[in-house]
């Protein structure tokens, strides 16, 4: 499975979001009406799933699942 599609199951998961909610890299995390403890929750879950730690600086430049995507595979 792609990083993609890994993080937008783990987003919707996390966040109860329908199956048919259309994800890009550029959807931002406002626009799913992610706030700041829903990030901490989806930036845990993500973590465990890859075995990373990302740091509270880098959530906090992270504006879209482009960047949240692309932040994890730069760690590949």
């Amino acid at each position: 499975m792609e990083t993609f599609d890994k993080v937008k199951e783990i987003i919707s998961s996390q966040l109860g979001l329908s199956a048919d909610f259309e994800f890009t890299m550029k959807t931002t995390f406002e626009e799913i009406d992610a706030d700041s403890l829903d990030l901490v929750e989806v930036v845990m879950a993500i973590e465990d799933e890859y075995g990373i730690e990302i740091s509270d600086e880098a959530i906090s430049e992270m504006e879209c699942m482009g960047d949240l995507v692309n932040f994890i595979n730069d760690l590949k």
